[in-house]
């Protein structure tokens, strides 16, 4: 005869709950919302910062000028977003200087024979009216905005 206790059944501990969480996963979730938080601040900035540039492409694209003194004041109305008035001084020369030296070697012809024919009879400057477009173009998407800090003076004229 053997004398055993009666056995009890096993007894399992509840399962663990998942909330609330360890505090490093509150301050992972803080630090992820403010990196969001700053790229989201960040690219609506550079969205606001590029956008005279990007109303004077479409313009210039939507709308074909017919006259080299439209495509000028199109660019003087986006250089002005960026540039004081003072800080532009001779137009032709400040075109050029903005632009990278191999394109500035490319278009400094055009640029000194626009400095002539832009105060010419309309006739004469329909020739020129495409590859000014073209140089317009070209200088918004690679001057626009100022890439060195001391080419932009706070304030305008």
């Amino acid at each position: 005869m053997t004398l055993q206790a009666p056995i009890h059944d096993i007894v399992v501990a509840p399962a663990a709950h998942w909330w609330p969480l360890a505090p490093g996963w509150y301050l992972l979730g803080l630090v992820a919302i403010t990196v969001g938080l700053i790229a989201m601040i960040g690219w609506a900035r550079r969205y606001l910062r590029l956008r005279p540039r990007r109303l004077a492409i479409q313009q210039l694209q939507q709308q074909a000028p017919t006259r080299v003194t439209e495509i000028t004041l199109l660019l003087k109305q986006a250089a002005l977003a960026y540039h004081s008035h003072a800080a532009m001084g001779v137009w032709w020369e400040f075109l050029a200087k903005q632009l990278p030296p191999s394109l500035r070697q490319t278009y400094q012809p055009l640029l000194q024979n626009l400095a002539t024919i832009s105060y010419q009879p309309q006739s004469q400057q329909q020739t020129w009216v495409e590859p000014y477009r073209e140089f317009a173009l070209v200088w918004l998407q690679q001057a626009l905005p100022p890439r060195h800090p001391n080419m932009t003076e706070p304030g305008h004229d």
